[in-house]
C-alpha cells in the first residue's frame, strides 16, 4: 500500500510540470534578398568550367560561324601567299568579304565602349565592394552575394530598450495563422505558395499546434515591421522549415507564465522589382525597429549572437550549390535531399 501510494505521488510529480508547461509561439522571417550578379567562381568551378569547354570544344559539330572562321583562316593565308606572289587579289578580296576577325573586332570595341559607358567592368566590382563594406543598409550590397535581413527589434513593452540583432519574429495571436503574422511585415505582400516542408509539419505535429495554421503570424510580422509601404514579397511555404526553443529566465518566466518561446522559422524572398529598386524604397517602421542591416552568412553569423539559434536558420543560407546548378546544370537526387 505504502509502495503503491509513493509510486502514485512520484508519478503525479514528474508528469505535471511537463503537462502543464505553457509556451509563446513566435514566427520568425528569414527575409532575402537574392544574388543580383553571378558571384566569382572558385577554384574548383574555374578548372570543371575550362574541362567542360574542353570537352564540348573536341565533342560538338561545328556551327555555321565557326565553319566559315575556320574558311576564312584559309582564304587569309591564300591572299598573303598570292600578294608575295605579286598577282591579282580582287577577285579574292570580294571572295573574302567581312572576315569573322573583323566582326570580332568590332564587337570587341563596342563591349568596350558599354563598359566605360555603364561601367561593367572591374571598377563595377570594386565600387560594389566598397559599397557592401561601408554601407550595411544597402539592399543593393553584394549583389553578387545572397543577403538576409537582421533587425534590433523594440519588445517587451519598455521604450528604450532593443533586442540583440535577431531575425524579424512576431508573436503568435489566437485565431491567425504564423503565416499571417509574418506577412504583416510588409503593407502589400504578393504571397507565393511552395508545398509544406516535411520538417514544418512534423513539429507542427509533434507540439500539437495545427489550430495554430502558423502562416498568418509571419504575414503580420512583414506589415508590422516594414516601413515600406509597397514592399513585394513572396514567402515560401505554409509550413516553417525549423523551430528553436528558448527558456525564458526565471523572473520573465514567472512574469509572462511561460517556460520558454518556441519560434518557427519561414523564408521569404524580395520580388525582382523589390530588389532592384533604389535602396531608399526599403525602410522599417521606427516604432518597432531601432536599426536593421542587410548580412551575408559570413556576417550573419558574427554578428547575431547564439549559436543554437543560428544553427535553427542556417538551412536558409544556401548559396554554393544553387550557384553551382545555375552555371553548370548540376542537378542530383541526393544533393537535394
Amino acid at each position: 500500500m505504502l509502495i503503491s501510494t509513493l509510486s502514485r505521488r512520484f508519478a503525479s510529480s514528474t508528469v505535471t510540470p511537463g503537462a502543464t508547461q505553457k509556451w509563446d509561439i513566435f514566427a520568425s522571417v528569414i527575409l532575402s534578398r537574392p544574388p543580383i550578379i553571378a558571384p566569382t567562381m572558385t577554384e574548383i568551378e574555374e578548372r570543371f568550367q575550362k574541362l567542360q569547354k574542353l570537352e564540348e570544344e573536341e565533342k560538338s559539330l561545328l556551327c555555321n560561324y565557326e565553319l566559315k572562321t575556320k574558311q576564312d583562316l584559309k582564304m587569309v593565308a591564300r591572299r598573303e601567299q598570292l600578294l608575295r606572289e605579286g598577282k591579282e587579289l580582287s577577285e579574292l578580296d570580294e571572295e573574302i568579304g567581312v572576315t569573322n576577325a573583323q566582326k570580332e573586332d568590332d564587337w570587341s570595341k563596342a563591349a568596350a565602349d558599354l563598359d566605360q559607358k555603364f561601367n561593367f567592368g572591374a571598377s563595377f566590382l570594386a565600387e560594389n565592394v566598397k559599397n557592401s563594406a561601408e554601407n550595411l543598409k544597402s539592399v543593393d550590397r553584394a549583389l553578387e552575394r545572397k543577403l538576409v535581413l537582421i533587425v534590433k527589434q523594440k519588445m517587451g513593452g519598455a521604450k528604450n530598450y532593443s533586442t540583440p540583432w535577431i531575425l524579424p519574429q512576431m508573436k503568435h495571436r489566437e485565431g491567425e495563422t504564423l503565416r499571417q503574422a509574418i506577412c504583416a511585415f510588409c503593407r502589400k505582400v504578393r504571397c507565393f505558395s511552395w508545398c509544406l516542408h516535411r520538417i514544418g509539419a512534423t513539429v507542427t505535429q509533434k507540439l500539437k499546434i495545427e489550430s495554430l495554421r502558423p502562416r498568418k503570424t509571419a504575414e503580420r510580422c512583414i506589415g508590422e515591421l516594414s516601413g515600406s509601404a509597397d514592399l513585394n514579397v513572396d514567402i515560401s511555404g505554409n509550413a516553417p522549415f525549423g523551430v528553436f526553443t528558448h527558456r525564458y529566465p526565471k523572473p520573465i518566466a514567472q512574469k509572462t507564465g511561460a517556460s520558454g518561446a518556441k519560434i518557427f522559422f519561414y523564408t521569404a524572398n524580395l520580388t525582382s522589382s523589390a530588389s532592384t529598386s533604389s535602396e531608399s524604397s526599403f525602410s522599417v517602421n521606427p516604432e518597432d525597429v531601432s536599426d536593421f542591416q542587410w548580412v551575408t552568412r559570413e556576417e550573419f553569423w558574427s554578428t547575431v549572437p547564439g549559436t543554437d539559434y543560428k544553427k535553427a536558420a542556417r538551412f536558409a543560407f544556401l548559396e554554393r550549390f544553387v550557384h553551382f546548378v545555375v552555371r553548370f546544370g548540376v542537378c542530383t537526387q541526393s544533393a537535394l535531399q
